[in-house]
């Protein structure tokens, strides 16, 4: 049981990161101007939220 829950978080935590990626990628794609460094910090901070969320979900479980 602890193994099946513990791959359906790493699958979940997959989605979030392939959703940042894609995301990422229409955000440079939209935007390659002067924000343009401003959404790569921006990115990078919701990458890195939700990648320590679905951490501490995964550790709470």
């Amino acid at each position: 049981m602890k193994i099946m829950s513990w791959l359906l978080c790493e699958t979940q935590r997959l989605c979030c990161f392939a959703l940042a990626l894609i995301l990422d990628m229409m955000v440079q794609r939209i935007l390659i101007t002067r924000m343009s460094k401003m959404c790569y910090a921006i990115n990078a901070i919701i990458i890195l939220l939700t990648a320590h969320g679905d951490r501490a979900l995964c550790n709470a479980k």
